[in-house]
């Protein structure tokens, strides 16, 4: 059985792709559609992570929850200058780790002491969250907030536990609480992400390890699931990493590719992980790898999840929370787009980028610099394109023409995906000598791959950077789609 696609003859070709199971699909299938709240989170593209909590004065990453409330007081804690970062960055949304793994909430809780309400910090009045959530509708940034079900160490695990990360989910943790212990720790995590939701009011609920839950540890699984649905019916707007976002498998900043937005899950449900379609054959491969499965996605998914690469590389080197050792020095603002933003918006995903305030409750002001950099170096790149279509193109051709000659250096598409994703493969090409000459893929300067991705899909955004050539039009030719008609929504030329 082979996955069908449709020609741009409008023939119907059979094209067997390594995608997991296969399935046989009529001409035009019904594919996955976005949300409107999906499709704006596409057009954002680029936003801020702030990983700031008690691993910030403990020095851990995946604490245990053993941090003392005394130890957090930030002297100078200011969301807005973080926020400056953000800004600088030219992100249109911010998150910010309200409960961490460790269990201590940034914002007055009701649910537990084990709060900023028990901390010296503002004597106690004081709430993270409420400030970073009102600093960012004052810079008109999306505010989002991370939270992770279940992996509450705080409450988990006892005094006398020694676990490593990546035990939170072993079943004897979950399996020693009575059947009244289990209820009151689902209640306290159901309650939590309720004061969330109502007080904050986020755009996107980060929800780290979701659907991750071991079937071993199916309270694990039940605890999660019920909070994912109690999100969704507090507020049915309200994204969440999960059953409406997914990773890239890489937290390196960087996409694999091919990449679909549609998915198939472990179950067929909307709360379960996608399934994994294609192995892992190459660790080292610059476009992915962290899982042990390369997730590609499916053209013909039943869901729509769009991609978002989190990273604290860019401005860090390996740590999300603040640590002496973890900040980069300055960086070449043109070397970061070259080699996070290409990688990752430019394969058609998200990419948020991690900033890490320190224990006086600033952001490093090397962060905010390399930040503006950054930014700078993104707006200055596509800011004038020598060509570009107006409006959205229906159809297997697209044509981009202008008047002076000019050396064309890179392709900005963009799909129009509001009724699916469906180009599988496509050409450029240049009208060069009175003819049409196919322009050759290259890599953007800071990839490691010696093969650059090539055509194939688009998405929300592909990046083609290319071999030079000079010439006053060019080409974008859909080879396959998984239906009709191929929708462009944008194409735009740059030239050296």
């Amino acid at each position: 059985m082979k996955t069908q696609f449709v020609s741009t003859g409008a023939i119907t070709v059979a094209l067997s792709l390594l995608l997991g199971t296969p399935f046989v699909h009529a001409d035009q299938p019904k594919l996955a559609e976005p949300s409107a709240e999906q499709l704006a989170f596409a057009d954002m593209e680029l936003g801020a992570f702030y990983h700031f909590g008690m691993s910030t004065f403990t020095g851990e990453v995946h604490g245990l929850g053993r941090g003392k409330p005394s130890a957090f007081n930030p002297a100078r804690l200011d969301t807005r200058q973080w926020l400056s970062g953000a800004v600088g960055l030219r992100a249109k949304y911010a998150t910010l780790t309200a409960r961490h793994e460790d269990g201590f909430c940034l914002w007055p809780t009701d649910t537990t002491d084990y709060s900023v309400k028990n901390a010296p910090w503002k004597h106690g009045k004081g709430d993270v969250v409420g400030d970073f959530v009102a600093a960012c509708r004052e810079v008109g940034i999306a505010p989002c907030l991370y939270y992770s079900p279940a992996f509450d160490a705080h409450h988990l695990f006892k005094a006398t536990d020694k676990p490593r990360w990546g035990e939170w989910n072993i079943p004897k943790y979950w399996d020693r609480m009575s059947k009244e212990e289990f209820a009151a720790f689902k209640e306290r995590e159901l309650a939590q992400v309720t004061e969330l939701l109502r007080r904050y009011r986020p755009a996107y609920i980060w929800c780290d390890h979701n659907l991750a839950g071991a079937p071993s540890a199916p309270r694990m699984q039940e605890l999660m699931r019920a909070v994912t649905s109690r999100i969704m019916e507090l507020d049915p707007k309200c994204l969440v990493h999960g059953p409406h976002t997914w990773g890239t498998g890489s937290e390196r900043g960087s996409v694999v590719y091919p990449l679909w937005n549609a998915v198939n899950t472990v179950d067929g449900t909307l709360l379960t992980r996608p399934r994994v379609t294609r192995k892992n054959t190459n660790a080292t491969s610059e476009f992915g790898l962290l899982e042990t499965g390369v997730n590609t996605g499916h053209p013909f998914g039943r869901f729509w999840r769009p991609r978002e690469s989190v990273t604290d590389r860019p401005f860090g080197s390996g740590r999300w929370f603040w640590n002496d050792n973890s900040i980069r020095g300055v960086q070449s603002g043109e070397q970061l787009v070259d080699e996070f933003y290409y990688r990752t918006v430019g394969f058609g995903a998200n990419l948020m980028i991690n900033f890490a305030p320190n224990k006086s409750g600033l952001v490093p002001d090397v962060q905010i610099i390399n930040a503006r950099a950054f930014g700078e170096a993104l707006a200055k790149r596509f800011a004038k394109p020598v060509g570009q279509t107006a409006d959205v193109s229906v159809g297997d051709t697209v044509t981009v023409s202008w008047e002076k000659p000019s050396a064309v250096r890179e392709v900005v598409l963009m799909e129009n995906i509001v009724h699916g994703q469906k180009v599988a493969s496509y050409q450029l090409e240049a009208w060069v000598n009175n003819s049409w000459q196919a322009l050759i893929p290259r890599n953007a300067p800071g990839f490691r791959s010696r093969k650059p991705a090539g055509y194939e899909t688009i998405g929300h955004k592909k990046i083609d950077r290319v071999a030079p050539v000079t010439t006053t039009k060019v080409r974008f030719r859909c080879l396959k789609a998984v239906a009709k008609p191929v929708e462009i929504r944008s194409m735009k030329v740059f030239g050296e």
